[in-house]
């Protein structure tokens, strides 16, 4: 998973067009999430902002320069992907643990401390990038850098695509994989979409939610669209991501990323690599022997319709 992060915009949304063109023609960006680590400046600009994210997850924190801030958190309100967070928030994303600020001061104290995997910061508008006690703490930087780089000035504003620092290098070494939980509406409540595996398959006979791999250059989000069209035979909307969790194999961690699905208008499902198909009422999930990496993402499903 790449993540993608910018800081202090000053509502310059031009330049952030232009970083986001730089990485287009580098292709660079498929990005599958985005931090903004403060200084919008302006409501329209954080709107800007969501816009050019395409509906993917925005974490987002206030700088010293984001006026009208309620405005901005009901434009984050309203959008299904974005989230505006207090000046200093710790998050727990794709297994990692992040610390996001606009305010070195924080990002310093979460760096020493060795609590998070990185902490991420802007306001200075000068390059930076170090790493203390395993933490990184990328600071905006140049095109050769890797994390939140500067909009500020012409030929800024496109992050490198490679770990620029050691401590990201060490939390990269997993396998991206995504699953769907599809979601089909019923008179007796919402029923989910559990898939039996093949008899002589990993875990043959048990059951798993939908989904595969995350190839290279493809973001999660269009990976789970394009395994359910080759696993179910149908076309599925991703609604939102839920909380991916790690599942430790003998030669690797998987990183599970579910994605809450519906199904596209007259999409029927079919089990071309499964040995059967099912919707089942949360009753009857907990019923069904599942594969050990899918549990964790069951119980989560059931803890958010109980």
């Amino acid at each position: 998973m790449k993540i993608g992060v910018f800081s202090d915009m000053h509502d310059r949304t031009d330049h952030l067009e232009l970083a986001m063109r730089q990485m287009r023609q580098m292709r660079l960006l498929d990005c599958g999430h985005f931090m903004f680590l403060g200084d919008c400046t302006t409501p329209e600009s954080f709107q800007r902002l969501i816009e050019l994210t395409w509906g993917l997850p925005l974490d987002a924190v206030p700088g010293n320069n984001d006026y009208e801030l309620a405005i901005m958190r009901q434009l984050a309100a309203c959008s299904p992907a974005a989230r505006l967070h207090p000046e200093h928030v710790l998050l727990t994303r794709y297994g990692m643990k992040f610390s996001l600020s606009h305010y070195p001061k924080y990002a310093m104290q979460e760096a020493r401390s060795g609590s998070v995997d990185a902490a991420l910061y802007g306001h200075t508008h000068r390059p930076c990038g170090k790493c203390t006690a395993g933490a990184c703490w990328p600071i905006r930087g140049t095109p050769g850098q890797d994390r939140p780089h500067r909009l500020r000035h012409s030929g800024h504003g496109f992050p490198h695509h490679e770990p620029a620092f050691s401590g990201f290098q060490r939390m990269m070494n997993i396998l991206d994989v995504c699953c769907a939980l599809i979601e089909l509406p019923s008179a007796q409540g919402t029923l989910l979409l559990g898939a039996k595996k093949k008899a002589g398959q990993s875990n043959g006979l048990f059951y798993e939610f939908p989904g595969g791999k995350v190839e290279p250059g493809e973001n999660a989000r269009g990976a789970i669209i394009r395994e359910i069209r080759e696993e179910l035979g149908c076309a599925v909307h991703p609604v939102r991501m839920l909380t991916p969790v790690r599942h430790r194999e003998r030669e690797r961690i998987i990183r599970l990323i579910p994605f809450l699905c519906r199904l596209e208008p007259c999409a029927l499902p079919r089990p071309l690599e499964h040995e059967s198909l099912g919707f089942f009422s949360g009753r009857m999930l907990e019923k069904l022997p599942w594969a050990p990496a899918d549990l964790p993402v069951l119980r989560q499903w059931m803890e958010e319709n109980r």
